[in-house]
């Protein structure tokens, strides 16, 4: 029998700072915290308690799947350069995703509808928006016609009505779009990513291809310096 791969994940994108050991898609340790600042000072010291409480080392780590926004500007470069070191360092291939993406991923679970529309929060009066298609293959596939952006509320209405076949909106601001369109679509809540959906990704995609750095997705310019971290030391 092959061996389960280990996997480590990590996201600072959003409103958690969060990270996951598995074996495979087993659970071996995982933290979140819910945060919006200090992700700098609290990721490190996190990865190291999971380690322990996994009794695995750092080195027997075999993917690193980390997110890349879009998300906090300095959220997402946290999670990112401690993913980046920690592949230079322990020599370890690593897969970069999308917070859109990953959401597209939650919501095949429970796919319904030809289309989705996923939306996270900005914290300003635009979402960012991806829109996805449903494949032969029971994925969600980013839509061919439509670039993933920032858009106001009234932008994402306009492309929604262009859509053949039903919409499904999900994503941490879903429930803020719909009150914002004045059109029917249907929902499928999901307010957060969690280290099993980094994991059960990553163990999905391995396949397709992994790398040895990950730069930020920005869907608007960033404003922030780079974030001071702890080195990482293999135990």
């Amino acid at each position: 029998m092959t061996a389960q791969p280990i996997i480590l994940t990590i996201d600072t994108c959003l409103t958690q700072c969060s990270a996951g050991l598995f074996r495979g898609t087993s659970l071996l340790a995982k933290e979140e915290l819910e945060m919006s600042r200090g992700h700098a000072e609290n990721l490190p010291p996190m990865i190291e308690r999971i380690a322990q409480a996994a009794d695995i080392s750092l080195n027997e780590i075999n993917l690193i799947c980390v997110t890349k926004g879009p998300g906090s500007f300095a959220g997402q470069r946290v999670g990112i350069t401690t993913a980046n070191m920690m592949a230079k360092v322990l020599g370890k291939p690593l897969i970069g995703v999308s917070t859109l993406d990953i959401f597209a991923f939650k919501a095949e679970e429970t796919a319904t509808s030809q289309n989705l529309c996923v939306v996270i929060e900005t914290k300003r009066k635009d979402f960012y928006c991806g829109f996805y298609q449903f494949t032969p293959d029971n994925t969600y596939r980013t839509s061919s016609s439509v670039r993933t952006k920032c858009m106001l509320a009234h932008e994402i209405e306009e492309q929604i009505n262009m859509l053949n076949g039903e919409v499904t909106v999900t994503g941490n601001a879903a429930e803020r779009l719909v009150k914002e369109i004045d059109i029917s679509v249907q929902t499928s809540r999901h307010d957060h990513i969690h280290p099993e959906d980094l994991a059960a990704y990553a163990f999905k995609h391995a396949g397709m291809g992994v790398h040895t750095s990950v730069t930020p997705l920005y869907l608007k310019d960033a404003d922030v310096s780079e974030p001071k971290l702890k080195f990482f030391q293999p135990i």
